[in-house]
């Protein structure tokens, strides 16, 4: 295909987080969407946010649409990005060291 794969930056899924501030002054914290795709770096950061959120207060935050390209790795021998079918996983926390949620993801 003459440009480049067309569908290369559909959306697949949407990750969403509940983040709580469990502080007593109202603050910003990073949150920052990291993926394992199969056969890849364990964790290669996806999206990132920074909400504003009232002491007590929580908040769903939503990183934008994670796109094919974003779950896919890049076949040199066919010189196109491939999304693999098997499990990813998902990691959501402050830094690449700070995850605490983890999920799966199927394909």
């Amino acid at each position: 295909m003459e440009g480049g794969q067309a569908d290369i930056w559909d959306a697949l899924v949407k990750v969403t987080a509940d983040v709580t501030n469990t502080g007593q002054m109202d603050g910003a914290e990073a949150a920052q969407l990291y993926v394992g795709i199969p056969g890849a770096p364990l964790k290669q950061l996806r999206g990132f946010t920074k909400p504003f959120i009232k002491a007590g207060e929580t908040k769903r935050i939503y990183f934008g649409p994670t796109t094919r390209r974003d779950l896919s790795v890049w076949d040199t021998a066919r010189q196109k990005w491939l999304l693999q079918s098997d499990d990813y996983a998902v990691f959501v926390g402050a830094s690449s060291r700070i995850l605490p949620l983890e999920g799966k993801l199927t394909i």
